[in-house]
């Protein structure tokens, strides 16, 4: 009975000690199982934070998108009626000023001829040649002065201003600084000119004025002239505060080509544009100020020549001195492709801008990185430009560049 009894007791315990053992295996693995489930959970639930923050990251750049997409389009609308304010400004000026313009009779004498140009003239290279050779003209037969132009409507306000200070600044510059308020900023750019001759003083390039546009406090006159043998064409941009110039900047370039056919016998002036429509003149000019920012905006963006072609009419022209002028959209065309061709990227600041009516001009600052494989620390290249535009029916006609390339910019 021992001998069994102490087998029963062993038996027994084996028996507690596999359940115990079972006991334990189970205990493992329901550890294991919570175990493997958190982990699971976690990961899910890393996947959907992740998920939740890349969708807030791009929520967040669409919306500032188009926060900026907003940004522009309200101030653009608020540069369209800071001009269109600007010209409403003007036609109330003119009319206050109706009394004054008895003292300004002298710019109401009947249209003078046109200016004339020579049909042909030397190239770029023979222009510089022949001016290192004689700077001022000694031994050079000149083409004919330009003939100065008188408005074929009475001017007023800061437009007759503009008209009088450039007649001083041109032939007698003591006098033009009345015109001038106490400290103005004054400066002369200029295109590609020979090193070795100084530029010569404004009394001695016989400038006279070809169109001007604006009002209010900003106009912008085109200017042409000869001397030494060459022509000579540009942009006077004028600021005004009050009654007095606050800024004066003078663009000039050396031209190779006449003036296009079908210029003005007078200056596009502020009182010389009909109204259009029941905003008038205005509404119109502030129209083409956009036109003009969307073709600055899609040069900036590469913008092919397709796109380019879209903004101008079918028999615009363009005038970019020296180079030779294009005309029509075949031309333009082929300028285009041949500009995106040598350039990297391109980028247009504007500077200010004035205009009324049909006319417009813009004043910009231009930065250029050209393509040229053969240097690796190319710098962009800088210029300050002026643009004159002429629009018919929403597209441009007549687009002249003054173009200034800063040799040295800051």
């Amino acid at each position: 009975m021992g001998a069994e009894s102490a087998a029963w007791q062993e038996t027994l315990r084996r028996r507690a000690e596999e359940r115990e053992r079972r006991a334990a295996e189970a205990e493992a693995a329901r550890v294991a199982a919570e175990e493997k489930a958190r982990r699971e959970a976690e990961a899910e639930a890393a996947r959907i934070a992740a998920e939740a923050e890349a969708a807030r990251v791009a929520a967040e750049k669409k919306a500032r998108q188009e926060g900026e997409a907003e940004a522009a389009r309200i101030a653009a609308e608020a540069e369209a009626a800071r001009v269109a304010a600007e010209a409403e400004a003007a036609r109330i000026a003119a009319e206050a000023e109706a009394a004054r313009i008895a003292a300004i009779t002298a710019l109401e004498a009947p249209a003078r001829p046109e200016v004339t140009r020579p049909k042909e003239s030397p190239g770029w290279a023979g222009q510089i040649a022949s001016w290192l050779r004689d700077p001022f003209g000694s031994g050079i037969e000149s083409p004919p002065a330009p003939t100065p132009r008188t408005p074929a409507t009475p001017l007023s306000g800061n437009m007759a201003r503009a008209w009088r200070h450039f007649e001083l600044l041109t032939k007698a510059p003591g006098e033009a600084s009345r015109f001038l308020a106490e400290g103005a900023s004054c400066e002369i750019l200029h295109g590609p000119w020979p090193s070795a001759l100084p530029l010569p003083p404004l009394d001695r390039l016989g400038l006279h004025i070809e169109s001007a546009t604006g009002g209010g406090s900003r106009v912008a006159l085109e200017v042409v002239g000869t001397t030494a043998g060459h022509n000579i064409e540009g942009a006077v941009l004028l600021t005004f505060k009050g009654e007095l110039v606050t800024r004066q900047t003078v663009y000039l370039c050396l031209s190779t080509m006449p003036r296009p056919e079908g210029v003005p016998a007078s200056p596009r002036t502020v009182q010389a544009e009909p109204p259009t429509g029941p905003s008038g003149s205005g509404a119109l000019a502030a129209s083409n100020f956009h036109i003009a920012r969307r073709l600055l905006s899609a040069m900036d963006a590469g913008a092919d020549s397709d796109d380019i072609l879209s903004f101008f009419t079918p028999d615009a022209t363009i005038t970019d001195p020296p180079k030779p002028q294009l005309e029509g959209l075949g031309a333009i065309r082929q300028s285009r492709d041949e500009s995106l061709a040598g350039l990297v990227w391109e980028r247009h600041d504007l500077r200010g801008a004035s205009g009324d009516g049909s006319e417009l001009a813009v004043e910009v600052s231009r930065t250029a990185l050209e393509r040229d494989a053969s240097r690796l620390d190319q710098a962009p290249s800088k210029e300050r430009n002026v643009l004159f535009l002429t629009f018919r029916e929403g597209r441009i006609a007549r687009l002249r560049i003054y173009r200034c390339p800063l040799v040295d910019p800051g």
